[in-house]
């Protein structure tokens, strides 16, 4: 099977856990009420921002999901199931855990020092000493998954696929041979556009239980379904795609129509949701035929827009980044670290600058960049501190090293 390593895909997932800390700064200069999981909002808004927290939603996590598929497909080929599970509980169970512990504390009492921040901004009566006083006297209270849902999601799709590999050992050689072909014969030319449209379908349908455009983000412990059945496509559709020995080169052929393609689809999907968003503000009845109807083309639209940003952006970085360098290795090796810490620092970020009157693009960029040096200087820190034994884990997935033909 596979035995090269896929600089392209390392970047591209290391890109994607990163932009994790872009959307979350961004999120919070939304010019709308807050609402759902985010409840802060900086007084000084940009228009941008919802522009930004849109386009991101459509792709990020589908392909952080497809490309743990496409992983962990070849790892369980390489070095076996148990194998495998073993390292998702080293890599996903544990750093989850004691990740909660340590940072669900942390982020409500960010959240609560920016809300406080905000209100004073906005001459608003500020209860945030007294919820301060709540909060460290009550630190795990009312828990949610913050921002580690993913992997908790992660971690039921690996179980899912563990037991479908085990359930396809009882089906005859020849049966299970077939199955790992159709990836070779379904990738490319016209199979590999039906393909897509059958992929980005099996993604709607769940998509079309959500009540605003994009995959709800998870705010409980408690598995959401639809959710799951979203994410199941394009871990699913990782898996299979990395049956095919040569997928990626496979998909190099149409790399750049397919992720023009993907754009053009991604503002066809981002058009829509704005109207969907603007529908809903409006006397527009939610559950009316029109907004069901408007609802269905953003869904497929994205999901669509998602699947050959997917395929088109992992070939094209494969194409383009073909070797390994000193930056693309920090980039990889910190982006898990990164992700899993980042979401306290980013809102404490958010709530210091709330009191300047800058323009809100301005407090944004300044706001991310300013999250990003101090996750830098941590992630050198941590580095400097602990042995190297006991460093994070530089990805979700071991390393696919070259070996000889």
């Amino acid at each position: 099977m596979h035995t090269a390593r896929y600089h392209g895909l390392d970047f591209l997932r290391a890109s994607m856990m990163l932009l994790g800390v872009v959307l979350h700064v961004v999120s919070s200069y939304i010019e709308a009420p807050a609402a759902g999981g985010w409840p802060l909002r900086d007084p000084n808004g940009s228009g941008f921002a919802g522009l930004v927290v849109l386009t991101i939603h459509v792709f990020r996590m589908p392909a952080f999901f497809a490309l743990s598929g496409f992983f962990g497909a070849i790892v369980v080929a390489r070095r076996g199931m148990g194998a495998w599970l073993a390292d998702r509980v080293r890599r996903i169970a544990f750093p989850m855990v004691v990740a909660w512990i340590v940072l669900f504390p942390m982020t409500k009492l960010a959240f609560t020092y920016a809300l406080g921040r905000a209100a004073e901004a906005t001459g608003t009566p500020d209860a945030s000493v007294p919820l301060i006083g709540t909060a460290l006297s009550r630190p795990w209270a009312n828990p949610s998954p913050i921002h580690l849902w993913f992997l908790l999601y992660l971690l039921v799709l690996s179980v899912i696929a563990a037991a479908l590999w085990a359930a396809s050992r009882a089906l005859p050689a020849d049966a299970r041979r077939r199955i790992a072909e159709l990836p070779a014969r379904w990738i490319s030319g016209w199979r590999g556009i039906v393909s897509i449209a059958l992929l980005a379908l099996a993604t709607t349908l769940p998509m079309c239980a959500m009540d605003r455009p994009g995959i709800a983000t998870p705010s409980s412990f408690a598995l959401d379904r639809a959710v799951l059945a979203c994410y199941a496509v394009y871990f699913f559709g990782g898996w299979m795609i990395a049956q095919h020995p040569r997928a990626i080169d496979a998909l190099r052929a149409g790399a750049w129509w397919r992720l023009s393609a993907g754009v053009f689809a991604l503002v066809v999907s981002v058009v829509l949701a704005i109207a969907w968003f603007v529908g809903a503000g409006s006397t527009q009845p939610a559950d009316g035929p029109v907004m069901r109807i408007l609802l269905f083309a953003t869904q497929s639209s994205g999901a669509v827009a998602a699947w050959l940003l997917i395929l088109g952006g992992a070939s094209v970085a494969e194409r383009v980044v073909r070797a390994s360098s000193r930056p693309l290795r920090v980039l990889v090796d910190s982006s898990y670290w990164v992700y899993l810490v980042h979401l306290p620092i980013c809102v404490f970020v958010t709530g210091l600058l709330i009191p300047w009157s800058a323009p809100g693009l301005v407090k944004m960029v300044v706001a991310i960049a300013a999250s990003v040096l101090l996750l830098a200087l941590g992630y050198a820190a941590t580095l400097a501190v602990l042995p190297r034994r006991a460093r994070p884990e530089p990805c979700l997935q071991p390393e696919v090293r070259t070996l000889p033909q």
